[in-house]
C-alpha cells in the first residue's frame, strides 16, 4: 500500500503544542508510568474484508483484497498508560523491509494501551488528548459504561476520515482508494513481547464484477489483449470506482450504507447493458464495518460465444484479425461482422492491418494498426533528396519483390526524422503526430506505452494494408498503379479499407485539391526508387481507370511535377 494523504486544512481542535509528538524525554518528564529497559517493536497484519453473506460467490480476487505493505507506508499510533494517560500521541511510524520504525527511542510501558490507525494523518495529532478529557461522553463504550480511552480515540480517528476523507476523495486509483480504507488496531502490551497490531478494516467495500472481453491469442505463449468496455455507474449517487483489476471496481463506503447500485455496461457502440429494469437501480443489504459485498453482473456475450477458454489464464482464445480496432489504452475490439460490429469511435486511434509481423527485429511483433487519419491537413514534402540508403532501393532485385519484402518502416522513420532537422515535411508530421504539438484533432491519437508509436510505413507494409484491410490478392501482375485490367476489384478493396477507417469517425479522403484531385489518395513510404524519388502507394477512387488504377507510383521527394510537394500525405502506422 502507499500513502499519499492529502492533508486537511481544517483545525481539528486546539491542542497543546507539547503533547502534539512525543519523545521519549517528554514521556519521562510529564507522567508518572515508567517505562521499561525493552524498546517498543511492532508486529503489524492485517485482517481482510470478509463477506456479508447476501448469497453472492467469492470472485477470483480474493487475493487482490489482502493489503499488503509497501516501503514507505506510514502508520500513526497512539500509547496510552493503564490508567489512561497519553503517552504519544500520534507517533508516525515508517515500513520498510518488513519492519515498522520511527525517528524516535520509544520503549514498553507495563500495562499500556495501544491504538494504530492506517493511512497516516498528521492532522489527528492532538485529537486523542482533547477527547481525553471530554468527561461524561458515552457515547461508543460498552453498554451502561464510561467509553475507554482507546474506544474514544477509534471513534474519533473514524469520524475524520468519514468527514474528512470518504466523502472528498475520489476513489478512482489504488492511491486514492488507499486514502479513503482507514484500518484501526487496538492492542494491550504484555510485559517482554512485541506489540501485536492487528489492523482491521473501519469502513465497508463495494465491489462490482463485470464480464470482461478477455483474449489470449492461440500461439505459444499467445499475446494477452482486452476489448474496451465503458461504464456509466453510480453506487449511492457516487461514479468514481477503483478498478481493482479487469472487471473488478471498488469503493470504499461509510458502515451501515445500504449500496444503491444504478447504471450500465456497454461492450458494443450504441448497446447498452442494465444493470436493473428499475429506475432506481438495484438496492442490497446494509453492510458492517468490515464487510464487503459483491454485485455480480451477469450477461450473455454473443462476442465470446464458441470460443474455447485457456485453462491456464481464463481468457476466451481468439487469434488477432485485421479489421479489428485499436485504442488509445491498447485495448482491441474484437470486430466480428456477425458478432462484433459496433466498435466504439471514443478512443480509437486505428485499425489492425496485420498480425504476426509488426516491426521485425523489435518487440514489436504481434500486429500493426494504420491511423485512422493522416498525420496532417495538406499535402506534404516527403524529406530531402539524397541517398539512396543501403538495401531501400530495389536495384538489380526484381522490383516486386523487393516491394513486398520491405518490412523496415519503424528503422527508417527513425533514420529520416534525424536526417530532415526541423524541416516542414512529412516526417516531423508524423512525429507529432497524437502529440500535443499537433493540430487539436490530431491529438486524440495518442499511441499507448507498450508500443511502437506511430512511423511511416514501408513499401511492404502499405503493401499489407492492402491486402489485409482491402482483401486484395496482390501480385506482380496488379501491385502498380499503371496495372488497370483488374481495376473493378481494385477499387472495391479501396471502399472496403475507406469503409472501415470512417466506421469509427476516421478519415481517408483528405483535405487538399480539388474534387477531382481527391480521387487520388497518395501515401509516402519509407521506401526509396533512387535519390530524388521514393515509392507511394495510390488508392484510385475513380469509377473509370482511364489507364490508372491503385497500386504502387514513384513521386519525387522534395518538389517535382504535380506542385503541392508532389500531393501526397504521410498516413502512420505503429506496431505493438
Amino acid at each position: 500500500m502507499k500513502n499519499y494523504f492529502m492533508k486537511s486544512s481544517m483545525m481539528l481542535m486546539a491542542v497543546s503544542a507539547a503533547l502534539a509528538s512525543c519523545t521519549q524525554e517528554d514521556v519521562l518528564q510529564n507522567t508518572s508510568a515508567q517505562p521499561s529497559d525493552n524498546e517498543l517493536k511492532l508486529s503489524v497484519s492485517t485482517q481482510d474484508f470478509v463477506s456479508d453473506a447476501q448469497g453472492r460467490a467469492i470472485t477470483n480476487n480474493d487475493e487482490t483484497r489482502t493489503s499488503k505493505f509497501e516501503n514507505g507506508d506510514q502508520m500513526g499510533l497512539y500509547i496510552f498508560s493503564e490508567d489512561g494517560e497519553v503517552l504519544c500521541d500520534n507517533l508516525l511510524y515508517t515500513y520498510n523491509e518488513d519492519k515498522w520504525t520511527t525517528d524516535k527511542t520509544i520503549y514498553q510501558y507495563k500495562n499500556a494501551q495501544y491504538v494504530a490507525y492506517f493511512p497516516y494523518c498528521k492532522d489527528l495529532s492532538g485529537v486523542a488528548v482533547a477527547e481525553n478529557n471530554a468527561e461524561n461522553d458515552a457515547e461508543g463504550g460498552a453498554e451502561g459504561s464510561t467509553p475507554s480511552i482507546t474506544e474514544i480515540v477509534t471513534k474519533n480517528i473514524t469520524d475524520y476520515f468519514t468527514t474528512n476523507i470518504l466523502k472528498t476523495v475520489s476513489q478512482t486509483d489504488a492511491e486514492t482508494y488507499e486514502q479513503a480504507d482507514l484500518m484501526v488496531a487496538i492492542a494491550t502490551q504484555v510485559t517482554g513481547e512485541d506489540v501485536s497490531l492487528a489492523l482491521k478494516h473501519q469502513f465497508s467495500m463495494i465491489e462490482l464484477n463485470i464480464p470482461c472481453r478477455k483474449y489470449i491469442t492461440s500461439a505459444t505463449d499467445g499475446f494477452q489483449y482486452a476489448a474496451p468496455v465503458k461504464m456509466n455507474v453510480k453506487i449511492n449517487e457516487k461514479t468514481d470506482l477503483y478498478r481493482a483489476a479487469d472487471g473488478v471496481y471498488r469503493m470504499i463506503v461509510a458502515p451501515e450504507t445500504t449500496p444503491v447500485i444504478e447504471g450500465r455496461v456497454v461492450y458494443d457502440e450504441n448497446m447498452p447493458i442494465y444493470f436493473s429494469s428499475k429506475s432506481e437501480g438495484v438496492t442490497m443489504n446494509a453492510l458492517a464495518a468490515g464487510t464487503f459485498t459483491q454485485f455480480n453482473v451477469t450477461y450473455t456475450d454473443p462476442a465470446v460465444q464458441g470460443l474455447q477458454v485457456d485453462q491456464a489464464t481464463g481468457r476466451y482464445i481468439r487469434d488477432l484479425k485485421p479489421g479489428d480496432y485499436y485504442y488509445s489504452d491498447g485495448t482491441i475490439y474484437p470486430y466480428d461482422e456477425n458478432k462484433a460490429n459496433q466498435p466504439f469511435k471514443e478512443g480509437c486511434i486505428g485499425v489492425i492491418f496485420e498480425v504476426g509481423t509488426g516491426a521485425p527485429g523489435i518487440d514489436w511483433t504481434h500486429g500493426s494498426v494504420l491511423a485512422l487519419n493522416n498525420a496532417h491537413s495538406d499535402w506534404s514534402k516527403w524529406g530531402i533528396a539524397g541517398g539512396p540508403k543501403d538495401g531501400n532501393s530495389a536495384g538489380e532485385t526484381e522490383l516486386y519483390t523487393f516491394l513486398s519484402g520491405k518490412m523496415d518502416g519503424y528503422d527508417l522513420t527513425g533514420t529520416f526524422t534525424t536526417e530532415v532537422d526541423r524541416l516542414d515535411c512529412a516526417f516531423n508530421k508524423i512525429k507529432v503526430f497524437g502529440t500535443t504539438s499537433a493540430s487539436e484533432d490530431l491529438q486524440k491519437y495518442t499511441a499507448p506505452e507498450g508500443s511502437s508509436g506511430w512511423y511511416m510505413p514501408s513499401a511492404g507494409q502499405l503493401m499489407a494494408v492492402w491486402s489485409g484491410l482491402g482483401g486484395y490478392k496482390v501480385t506482380d501482375a496488379n501491385y502498380m498503379n499503371n496495372m488497370a485490367d483488374d481495376h473493378a476489384n481494385k477499387l472495391a478493396s479501396v471502399q472496403k479499407i475507406q469503409e472501415a477507417i470512417e466506421k469509427v469517425g476516421g478519415t481517408f479522403v483528405g483535405n487538399s485539391g480539388t474534387d477531382s484531385d481527391k480521387n487520388v489518395q497518395r501515401w509516402w513510404s519509407t521506401t526509396e526508387w533512387d535519390d530524388k524519388n521514393v515509392w507511394t502507394m495510390e488508392w484510385n477512387l475513380s469509377e473509370t481507370a482511364n489507364g490508372w488504377s491503385t497500386g504502387f507510383s514513384s513521386r519525387n521527394k522534395v518538389n517535382g511535377w504535380n506542385d503541392r510537394s508532389t500531393q501526397a500525405y504521410a498516413r502512420p502506422i505503429l506496431s505493438f
